[in-house]
């Protein structure tokens, strides 16, 4: 995924609590982090109390989320240095996404695709060539 894409997806899933980001920056500013991730987290009461526990800061949401997935634990975030904010940033939300945003399989995934794709073609559809080979 591209960091443009990953901007659009982020702003997409964003658009539910009023979030719109033009750079990744901006979206690690202030309190949007914590928003983003009670979109997804909002039904999860051991995550309300640990942000209410303490500062609500990306710092606080990733201690939490390595309590929940490992991965947070190994990656190293530096929110506070300027030359590494920007690849800190996709980091983060990338990994966030892939944890708790995508979460079929890629098996799952590419079986409902061909089932969306190969559905009800016919002899001139651009896929049919396709779909005879498999």
């Amino acid at each position: 995924m591209t960091n443009v894409s990953l901007l659009n997806t982020i702003n997409s899933i964003g658009k539910k609590k009023n979030l719109n980001f033009k750079t990744f920056q901006e979206a690690v500013k202030k309190d949007n982090p914590l928003k983003f991730v009670n979109i997804f987290l909002q039904h999860d009461e051991e995550f309300r109390e640990a942000m209410k526990a303490s500062s609500g800061k990306i710092d606080d949401i990733i201690k939490y989320l390595s309590s929940k997935e490992p991965i947070f634990k190994l990656l190293l975030f530096d929110f506070k240095d300027p030359s590494v904010l920007h690849s800190s940033s996709v980091l983060f939300y990338k990994t966030f996404l892939n944890r708790f945003f995508i979460t079929q399989t890629k098996k799952e995934l590419l079986e409902r695709c061909t089932t969306i794709i190969f559905s009800n073609l016919n002899n001139d559809d651009s896929f049919y060539g396709i779909f005879e080979d498999i």
